[in-house]
């Protein structure tokens, strides 16, 4: 315990956050953990984005990789592996794609509605007029369930002293799909959804208070809220790409 408050207190006078949203911050990240079992973490180690598989009408599986290839495989004889070359159809009630494949024509519908398994989403495979149906996730890697600091966007450096509430951040909680943060002014919340290698945002929401540097704020509001971004991890940095190619950076804090 002597060891616990000296440590509250060294932070207390090298960051401008509280004793309180440190230990907050900490009791999050262990509470939000959403680890990938085993199987599915080799998937998405391997770049699968998608993974679904059912048993309407026979046993069957996918393996999606949006960005290269699609691997379908059914009880009744079908196999193969395609070239991810199809149209992302975006709808207030799922998601579809359509690709070409050396069967014909197939379409992935991924409903928003969730599956009778935690975290899997209702999934459609349509296929040589046949309808294939079961459960689907999007893997993704758990390293993002992290307090996240931001080090730099576009060619700007971040520093604490330009920002009245100290640099920006985002703490990602998987299990309800929910990001909270501060982007140097005010504080926010803001739903997201990882999909494979890329993350959906939704709404940003929060108090708007007036701040001399707003520039992250705009940010956030303008290419982060109700948009996608890439993500990878490297250095032990988070890295964003955003929708008009620029990138955010964030380190993971101590």
């Amino acid at each position: 315990m002597k060891y616990l408050l000296v440590y509250f207190l060294f932070a207390g006078l090298v960051s401008c956050q509280t004793t309180a949203t440190i230990s907050q911050k900490n009791i999050d990240i262990a509470k939000y953990s959403s680890k990938l079992p085993d199987s599915l973490s080799a998937l998405e180690a391997a770049g699968i984005d998608f993974y679904a598989n059912g048993n309407n009408p026979v046993e069957w599986q996918l393996k999606a990789n949006f960005d290269k290839n699609i691997y379908f495989k059914s009880g009744d004889g079908i196999e193969f592996n395609t070239t991810a070359i199809g149209a992302e159809m975006p709808s207030a009630t799922a998601l579809t794609y359509n690709v070409n494949t050396p069967m014909g024509f197939m379409k992935i519908t991924i409903e928003n509605e969730n599956c009778t398994t935690q975290g899997s989403k209702k999934t459609t495979v349509l296929l040589q007029e046949k309808e294939y149906t079961g459960c689907g996730k999007y893997l993704y890697d758990y390293h993002i369930n992290d307090y996240w600091i931001l080090e730099s966007f576009g060619s700007q450096q971040a520093n604490a002293s330009d920002f009245k509430k100290g640099l920006p951040y985002l703490l990602f909680n998987p299990t309800e799909k929910k990001i909270t943060g501060n982007d140097g002014c005010n504080n926010f919340s803001m739903p997201f959804e990882l999909q494979g290698k890329r993350i959906k945002f939704g709404q940003i929401t929060g108090a708007e208070k007036s701040c001399k540097n707003n520039s992250v704020a705009l940010l956030f509001k303008n290419k982060l809220s109700q948009h996608f971004a890439g993500y990878y991890f490297k250095n032990e940095r988070l890295y964003l790409y955003l929708i008009d190619d620029s990138i955010l950076i964030f380190k993971k804090r101590d």
